[in-house]
């Protein structure tokens, strides 16, 4: 079996498990170690792991995916966010929503446009970014029926800076990134959800 495919795997098999226990103990770790990590894992280039990887697989970091728009959902070419060059760095302005641990996580790997006359395939690219940047705002945290002890929160960027070495994959490559991160991340929610349905199933049965 590809490496890739066992990851997988195990992926599935934790996300089940802990769901059976705690679905929002879940969700925030999905978001860290799976969501925004894989993408760094898979695409980061070493310094890119060594600044903003290891911390967060150690435990001593939080990690979150920021691709969910306003008016951008599971269509990921949707997306509104721009990245403007300026430079060698780039100035972020937009708006992330529903964004897992985004209010407390220390870094956001972060999807935005960066050539808006090409089609979404040729337009998108991929940074990581501190939550803690200046132009950076934490809208509204919200709570999710059964989620409530998970950060899920409302982003708006206005002007942040990103260096150019923040950049993950290329300029304008983003969107395979994008593609792979949702291939990863369905089959692990969906184990999740089995999780919580045989929890449930398994208390019915021993009540009664």
């Amino acid at each position: 079996m590809a490496v890739s495919a066992w990851v997988g795997v195990c992926e599935t098999i934790v996300a089940e498990e802990v769901s059976a226990v705690s679905p929002a103990a879940e969700m925030a770790r999905l978001a860290s170690a799976a969501l925004y990590s894989a993408p760094l894992a898979w695409f980061g280039s070493s310094l890119h792991k060594k600044r903003f990887l290891h911390a967060v697989l150690s435990g001593e970091k939080i990690g979150a995916l920021a691709l969910t728009e306003p008016h951008a959902g599971s269509d990921a070419s949707a997306i509104k966010t721009r990245a403007r060059r300026e430079g060698r760095d780039f100035i972020l302005n937009g708006e992330k929503r529903f964004i897992t641990n985004g209010g407390v996580a220390d870094y956001l790997f972060l999807f935005a446009v960066t050539d808006p006359s090409k089609p979404a395939r040729s337009a998108i690219s991929a940074f990581v970014i501190p939550r803690n940047s200046k132009g950076l705002e934490v809208l509204k945290a919200y709570n999710l029926l059964g989620m409530r002890g998970v950060n899920v929160a409302h982003l708006r960027l206005r002007n942040v800076g990103v260096p150019g070495e923040n950049l993950v994959g290329g300029l304008n490559r983003g969107f395979s990134i994008i593609l792979d991160e949702l291939d990863r991340e369905r089959p692990a929610v969906a184990a999740g959800m089995m999780g919580i349905a045989r929890s449930s199933f398994e208390r019915q049965v021993h009540i009664y």
